[in-house]
């Protein structure tokens, strides 16, 4: 989330990583989605929470719960739409 954030990719991260305000939604690459740890019952009910507003896809995560370790190098991944 915070390489998203200060690189400008269109991710606020306004909760700082807390998993309570959705604004850093991406999708995952199918080829890296299966790679992830599974998303955590705060990630999934915020998630959940989003869905009402923009589209959940199944490989949507939030990028503040993926940890850049060296196995992830090179992550690709999209930026979900900002609820407006």
């Amino acid at each position: 989330m915070e390489v998203l954030r200060n690189g400008d990719a269109g991710v606020d991260g306004t909760c700082g990583g807390a998993c309570s305000c959705g604004t850093c939604h991406v999708y995952v690459s199918d080829e890296w989605a299966a790679r992830l740890p599974a998303k955590s019952d705060d990630e999934a009910m915020m998630l959940d929470a989003l869905a009402d507003f923009v589209e959940l896809k199944s490989t949507s995560r939030l990028a503040c719960q993926i940890a850049l370790t060296p196995e992830f190098k090179g992550i690709a991944v999209t930026v979900a739409p900002q609820v407006a």
